[in-house]
């Protein structure tokens, strides 16, 4: 394999834009230049799918939360939402796990509207977008930090990545 001298600048961007401890100058490079997928060869066994290889989780949602899609999104809790119906595509056999998330008084999640609103006062109900599942609203930017931390945690994403997304909701 060739090798590549680099500034130190551009080194330290590249390691400030790894995704998990470890990660190659070739895939940080491959993610975030337009025109490169992932390499044919680095895709794991362990994360192919029936129908083909798919992105780690960890990867996946770090793309997500660059991507238009989300950036899009023209507030807070529109990126919220975004955010929650991309870890439902992804999740979708586990994430009825996230329904026993709770506040001290409320349910941040349901199955139902009528679930969320019977859980306190002002909750504003939102129906989490590709699911059946939904989630109250009426929260503090914080506050919607820290139910996405759970949520993530939940579904057994890194801390990185918990960190990651964290940071992507402002």
């Amino acid at each position: 394999m060739p090798s590549v001298n680099l500034d130190h600048d551009v080194y330290d961007y590249l390691l400030r834009n790894a995704i998990v401890l470890g990660e190659d100058a070739s895939a940080i490079l491959r993610r975030l230049l337009p025109g490169f997928g992932q390499h044919p060869h680095s895709a794991s066994p362990a994360l192919a799918k029936e129908n083909g290889s798919v992105r780690p989780p960890d990867l996946a949602v770090a793309d997500f939360v660059r991507s238009r899609a989300f950036s899009g999104q023209r507030n807070t809790t529109e990126r919220f939402l975004a955010l929650l119906g991309f870890l439902h595509e992804c999740n979708e056999a586990e994430f009825e796990k996230v329904l026993a998330l709770k506040g001290r008084k409320r349910s941040y999640f349901g199955t139902s509207e009528a679930e969320i609103r019977k859980s306190g006062r002002s909750t504003h109900p939102r129906q989490i977008p590709t699911s059946s599942y939904w989630v109250l609203t009426n929260a503090g930017n914080h506050h919607k930090r820290e139910i996405l931390r759970r949520v993530l945690q939940v579904l057994g994403y890194s801390d990185e990545a918990v960190l990651n997304v964290a940071r992507s909701l402002n």
